[in-house]
């Protein structure tokens, strides 16, 4: 009996086990794709917040999410069918070349014609959301669009009149100014590279597109303007501080070619995670009239 009870202990403990190492990873997987979508909801929200929208905005802006979820999830069905066909030609691509033959003019023909018509696909949906979001930009006044321009998505927006985003917000750059400044002149000479190799690396962490940088040429640049904040007085330095602070942002956050408006628009306004607050939003807007 005492061995019966000792056996089924050991067969609980690994069953216990098993499903610990099956559980654990899928459920911190789900967990953080739960905390992910919540930041994105609260995103969203910051720049819905932000934009102070009138009603009819808000009923615009729904219409075009709602108009673009559809677009992509066409999309999606359409590449999900056409992957389908892919993987068949695929495997006869496959079986030809394990037996050493050339792949036939037909199979690669119909190869191409699958690539070519997912490519047209993406391009007809593409220009179909920036339709879209061209028409939403005639809605907008002219200061959300100024304020759309410059926003950057936070999680904690900064305290002030632009609250929206990041917008316009020096402080932290100031911040960063004065620590440099104040590294006594022996440690900066012994340490410059790693403080420039650190400014780059955050570079990195804070915007994607910098991974796309000259670290050379951005590291060049920092040097010099670091070099030229630490021999200024302090007068100099404060009467100067704001086009400082403006000059060290466009080191480290260089402006994107790609800032046309309607970008920012599909980026930050046509995202499903807006439809659900909009539709309160506006079944509240309706039941106040």
């Amino acid at each position: 009996m005492k061995g019966w009870i000792k056996t089924s202990y050991i067969s609980v403990f690994f069953l216990c086990v098993c499903v610990f190492l099956v559980s654990g990873p899928m459920a911190a997987g789900q967990s953080r794709a739960g905390t992910e979508t919540i930041r994105s909801e609260i995103r969203a929200l910051n720049l819905i917040n932000g934009l102070d929208l009138t009603p009819e905005q808000m009923e615009s802006i729904l219409a075009a999410a709602r108009e673009t979820a559809a677009v992509q999830q066409a999309l999606l069905a359409s590449l999900e069918r056409q992957d389908m066909q892919t993987e068949e030609v695929l495997e006869e691509i496959r079986l030809e070349l394990i037996q050493g033959r050339e792949v036939p003019e037909r199979t690669a023909r119909k190869f191409h014609e699958l690539s070519n018509v997912a490519k047209r696909e993406r391009l007809r949906a593409v220009e179909r959301i920036k339709a879209i979001a061209l028409a939403l930009e005639k809605d907008l006044g002219s200061h959300q669009l100024y304020a759309l321009e410059r926003y950057i998505p936070c999680i904690i927006p900064p305290k002030g009149e632009l609250r929206i985003g990041q917008a316009e917000n020096h402080e932290g750059l100031y911040r960063r100014l004065d620590q440099v400044r104040k590294i006594p002149s022996r440690a900066y000479a012994r340490r410059r590279g790693q403080i420039i190799q650190r400014t780059l690396e955050g570079m990195k962490l804070q915007n994607p597109r910098a991974l796309n940088m000259d670290e050379r040429e951005t590291a060049t640049r920092l040097d010099r303007f670091y070099s030229r904040i630490r021999r200024m007085d302090q007068t100099e330095y404060e009467l100067q501080k704001k086009g400082l602070a403006a000059e060290f942002k466009e080191i480290i956050k260089p402006d994107s070619p790609d800032t046309q408006m309607w970008r920012k628009i599909q980026a930050f306004l046509l995202v499903p995670e807006v439809i659900p607050m909009l539709e309160a939003r506006t079944a509240l807007a309706r039941s106040a009239r």
